[in-house]
């Protein structure tokens, strides 16, 4: 409630007529009765109008006290732009399969994300049916306000990345595998070729290599393929032939190597991948359908596909690189005849053009061609 110059303001905005200047003691009984009535009045209309909204009124006072009070403990984390780029994609593409392959995400993984940004926002966006999805109201409102600020966020980022001083930071996305024995070199002669830079190297999922860099995280990664993208300039430097990871108890596994047509029988180990890229690892394309094992929990890492085969039930195939890099005691890797090598590439956004990134991407090829030596089987790919 509040006063100015004898109107008194109930919560809902509504005036109070009758109610004069604060009362003083000794006041006119019949003046003392009427503000009386007015602050009852008040009284009644606060207590039968405890969320009203929205928090201004006409007249100038101040409501919604309670309402606000309850929005903001609605929820206490925040949206952010990786939620709303997976809304728009779904949107764009008209449902979550699509989207997930044009995101190069897992579909569990977008699900997941929508759900948390609804929950965060206290709305649902999508009317989900056997049929497919459709925005509700509040999502159709939601589009523009989630493009302006993915649009400021490009922006901002695009615009303070143009500082390109001593100093700079260039966060590089690499692991083990990327590129197999070429990784080190590749890092260590681009730090000692700029040292003005400050170069992060940042560890990346085998199955979720793009996310990071889509998302900001990273500003360049040394990736396997098959990836492809609108939004990446993928570059690629190296092919490496893929080896069979087996369990120790799997009929195969005492062989030095096999060919890619004996082993389509065998069950694959499911990936929570991008739909584009896993096919490709469990030989999908060379078999032409699909074989997982059913009752197998989807790999998102060479160690998680590296337990699941321990067993002798299924099989997969990783980089050659990793018989001799990572070696496990439950698990063997043997030679792969036939099956098409891997693809060892530099992936950055399409839109940053940054002085250092296109160093790295230029310098990177460059190392593999002088060290391909160091990666058995190996050819360089420019």
């Amino acid at each position: 409630m509040s006063s100015d110059g004898g109107t008194v303001c109930a919560p809902d905005g509504s005036r109070l007529t009758g109610a004069g200047p604060t009362p003083v003691a000794g006041g006119h009984p019949r003046t003392r009765g009427a503000q009386a009535a007015a602050r009852r009045r008040v009284r009644r209309a606060a207590r039968g109008r405890r969320t009203a909204a929205p928090p201004w009124s006409p007249g100038g006072c101040r409501k919604g006290i309670t309402l606000a009070s309850s929005v903001r403990s609605r929820s206490t984390a925040a949206v952010d732009l990786r939620q709303l780029r997976y809304f728009l994609a779904v949107v764009e593409e008209q449902g979550f399969r699509r989207a997930s392959r044009a995101l190069f995400v897992a579909q569990p993984a977008v699900s997941r994300a929508l759900r948390q940004l609804e929950q965060e926002l206290g709305v649902e966006l999508f009317n989900r049916s056997a049929l497919g999805v459709e925005l509700t109201d509040a999502g159709v409102e939601f589009v523009a306000l989630a493009q302006t600020v993915l649009r400021s966020a490009d922006e901002a980022r695009d615009a303070m990345r143009g500082h390109a001083v001593r100093g700079t930071l260039l966060r590089v996305g690499a692991g083990p595998l990327c590129a197999g024995e070429l990784t080190t070199p590749i890092l260590r002669l681009f730090g000692d070729a700029h040292s003005e830079l400050d170069v992060a190297v940042e560890a990346i999922s085998f199955c979720d290599q793009t996310s990071p860099i889509l998302d900001g995280t990273l500003d360049v990664a040394i990736v396997r393929g098959p990836l492809e993208h609108p939004d990446l300039e993928v570059t690629p430097i190296a092919a490496e032939p893929r080896a069979l990871l087996v369990g120790l108890t799997h009929e195969l596994a005492d062989q030095e190597s096999v060919d890619v047509g004996d082993v389509l029988v065998d069950p694959t180990v499911p990936l929570q991948a991008p739909a584009d890229w896993a096919p490709f690892w469990q030989l999908d394309d060379v078999r032409g359908r699909s074989n997982n094992r059913a009752d197998a929990a989807p790999a998102t890492s060479l160690r998680a596909m590296r337990q699941s085969v321990a067993d002798g039930a299924t099989v997969i195939t990783v980089p050659d690189a990793m018989r001799r890099i990572a070696p496990n005691p439950t698990t063997r890797c043997i030679g792969l005849r036939g099956a098409e090598p891997s693809t060892i590439a530099v992936a950055r956004r399409r839109r940053d053009r940054r002085t250092a990134v296109l160093e790295f991407v230029e310098q990177a090829a460059e190392t593999a061609e002088r060290n391909i030596h160091l990666l058995p089987g190996a050819e360089v790919v420019r």
